[in-house]
């Protein structure tokens, strides 16, 4: 397996530039490198001061036009940061070792879609050993060179957890051919200004009135691709009758709630097909999560088949709300 197939599996923290920016009070400033330097940025340090630079152990904050994007509770080293725990206003995470400015040694990240990464780093990117763990099931687990999986002895494990196999060995899911249908689910009822009932959901590439096994080939294959690892031979689940249902009720409860915005969620499903736990990573509202987490629990999913037998898995579930 060539290393260029793993890598275009994996959404990674990369960014360019050499130089720092020095920000901050005139007696106490902080030193941000440009990989991590964020346009028009300021912040606030919570801390000792020596020399005119950050140092010891306090609190940064980091703001964008008055907004708070990041912060950083750890130790400075001469206005960088040295070792802590990092945040950013998406979710992601990181907690470990920096060397000017940057992560460097042993540290755990977690990224805003849940990915975590636990092992070496070096210049602000992932460098040596390490285990990347994702949300929908399945690992990678060995080398790492410039961000991306390195050549060695790399190990996959596919989602369910039954199936191991070298790196190398990996073939990469087939990628989608020609035009991809969108699908839509329409309402029941029509107001006095409409000719045909309105959408209630549209956009998705897999019909919203089908479970798994309904759904052409290309179909599964598209909703597959969500799983960084899942053996070809097995199949995640789905419910059973398909998403429209959800999909209704979610409109009159966005109807009356009036929020926009993403809601990002995976759920965990048993065996038997039953939601087990759900994990919110965006939401609009609180009054939607209660909603949504209502119906997927109340979902009969078809349960996960791994090497040809029920497993439990966790399913993917997005929904971009709109007025």
């Amino acid at each position: 397996m060539s290393t260029l197939h793993l890598s275009t599996l994996f959404a990674l923290l990369a960014f360019g530039g050499a130089q720092a920016a020095t920000v901050g009070a005139e007696n106490c400033r902080v030193i941000l490198p440009a990989k991590v330097e964020l346009a028009g940025e300021t912040v606030e340090w919570k801390g000792p001061c020596a020399n005119g630079y950050a140092e010891g152990d306090g609190v940064l904050l980091r703001f964008v036009k008055q907004r708070q994007v990041a912060s950083f509770e750890g130790r400075m080293a001469q206005g960088m940061m040295a070792e802590g725990y990092e945040k950013t206003a998406d979710g992601a995470q990181y907690e470990g070792q920096y060397k000017n400015g940057l992560r460097e040694g042993k540290g755990s990240a977690i990224e805003k879609d849940g990915t975590r990464y636990d092992g070496e780093w070096r210049a602000g990117l992932r460098e040596g050993r390490g285990v990347a763990n994702f949300p929908l099931g399945g690992s990678y687990d060995g080398p790492w060179r410039d961000g991306q999986p390195g050549e060695g002895d790399g190990k996959i494990t596919y989602a369910g957890g039954m199936r191991t196999i070298h790196a190398r060995d990996f073939v990469p899911p087939p990628q989608d051919e020609g035009e991809v249908q969108r699908f839509r689910v329409k309402g029941n009822t029509l107001n006095s200004l409409q000719r045909f009932p309105e959408d209630l959901a549209y956009g998705t590439a897999v019909p919203f009135d089908k479970g798994y096994a309904e759904m052409t080939p290309q179909q599964q294959q598209h909703f597959r691709r969500q799983y960084p690892f899942l053996h070809a031979d097995d199949i995640p689940p789905y419910p059973e009758k398909g998403t429209a249902e959800i999909m209704r009720w979610l409109s009159k409860a966005q109807s009356n709630a009036l929020a926009q915005g993403e809601f990002r969620a995976i759920v965990d499903v048993d065996a038997a097909g039953k939601a087990t736990a759900i994990t919110t990573y965006a939401s609009p509202s609180a009054q939607l999560t209660d909603v949504v987490k209502i119906l997927l629990f109340n979902q009969k999913f078809t349960p996960a088949r791994c090497d040809g037998k029920p497993c439990a898995m966790r399913f993917p579930f997005t929904v971009q709300f709109k007025n």
